[in-house]
């Protein structure tokens, strides 16, 4: 009878330990689901700055209109983290002026085309 009720006692404690553990891991998964929605913002918002990007580029032609476009996307670029084969020649681009370099808008038609198949 003292055994049953040491048991009986412990019960509580043993069901406490399993919920907290349970808790952890619906903690986890629910981490873990957030931390995934939030990569996956990012990626969608990596790719549709691309896109801004490489829109302008791609015709072969460059406007003042489309080098005042990029020059505004520079910042962003970097802050979003896309690869410097896109964010140098986008920085060369804006920091020319007026008078976009060729090599530097070839350099960014590159990358553009290898984010494309990247992508």
């Amino acid at each position: 009878m003292l055994r049953s009720a040491r048991l009986f006692a412990a019960l509580p404690a043993a069901a406490a330990v399993v919920l907290l553990a349970a808790c952890g891991d619906v903690g986890q998964v629910a981490q873990d689901a957030a931390e995934s929605a939030v990569s996956q913002v990012a990626a969608t918002g990596k790719a549709e700055l691309t896109k801004q990007i490489c829109a302008p580029v791609t015709d072969g032609t460059l406007s003042a209109e489309d080098l005042t476009l990029l020059t505004g996307l520079v910042d962003a670029a970097d802050t979003a983290g896309l690869p410097s084969d896109i964010t140098e020649p986008l920085g060369e681009l804006a920091a020319a002026g007026d008078q976009a370099p060729e090599d530097a808008l070839q350099k960014l038609r590159d990358g553009c085309a290898d984010a494309a198949e990247a992508g």
